[in-house]
């Protein structure tokens, strides 16, 4: 399994904001995407929601890791 992850960021040709998010699993793409929109509005920018997707990797459940101890 990977851990890459990354956000892609399309501005086009009307100025509106498209951002993607991938190998992210469940709800902590938004929180990503929602601190680089933070990120971007600290740098002065207007950026607001209008629409979101969740992509099937955000209906995925967050993979943990199981430690099994044989005494």
């Amino acid at each position: 399994m990977s851990s890459y992850k990354s956000i892609d960021v399309v501005i086009d040709r009307d100025g509106k904001v498209h951002i993607r998010t991938s190998g992210f699993s469940g709800p902590s793409c938004i929180k990503a995407a929602e601190q680089l929109i933070a990120e971007l509005q600290a740098l002065g920018l207007e950026v607001k929601t209008e629409y979101m997707e969740h992509t099937p990797e955000y209906t995925k459940a967050e993979v943990k890791e199981k430690t099994e101890i044989k005494g």
